[in-house]
C-alpha cells in the first residue's frame, strides 16, 4: 500500500549492475508482470480491488515513446480523466544514475514538463 506522496520502484530485477542502477523495492519476475513498449495499460486498484485509475498509452500515436525515456505525467494533470491523454505526459530529462543513457527519476520526483 502506498500513502500519497510515496514511492515504489518495482524492477525486473534488483541487481543494479544489470538494471540500470536502479535501487528497486520489489524485484518481480518478468513472466509475471511486463509492460509492452508498444502499448499497455497501467491500474491503480484501491486494497478492496476497487479501480481507482487507469492508464491506457499506445505505440507512439498519440503518446511520447523513445526507447530509454521514462514518461513523466504534467503536475498540473494530477487527475484521473486528463492523465489518460498522451498530451499531458512528456519524456524525462534526467539522466538515471546521472549517466544515461536512460531517462527517469526512480525514487523521485518525476521531471517538469516543458
Amino acid at each position: 500500500l502506498l500513502g500519497p506522496g510515496q514511492y515504489l520502484v518495482l524492477g525486473v530485477n534488483a541487481n543494479s549492475a544489470t538494471n540500470g542502477g536502479v535501487s528497486v523495492a520489489y524485484a518481480y519476475p518478468f513472466a509475471s508482470l511486463q509492460l509492452g513498449n508498444a502499448d499497455d495499460e497501467i491500474v491503480l486498484l484501491s486494497a478492496d480491488l476497487t479501480e481507482i485509475d487507469r492508464v491506457e498509452y499506445d505505440n507512439g500515436l498519440l503518446w511520447p515513446d523513445t526507447t530509454g525515456l521514462s514518461l513523466n505525467l504534467r503536475p498540473d494533470s494530477l487527475d484521473y480523466l486528463l492523465n489518460d491523454s498522451g498530451n499531458y505526459w512528456c519524456h524525462a530529462s534526467s539522466l538515471i544514475g546521472g549517466a544515461g543513457p536512460d531517462t527517469g527519476t526512480p525514487n523521485a520526483s518525476n521531471d517538469t514538463c516543458p
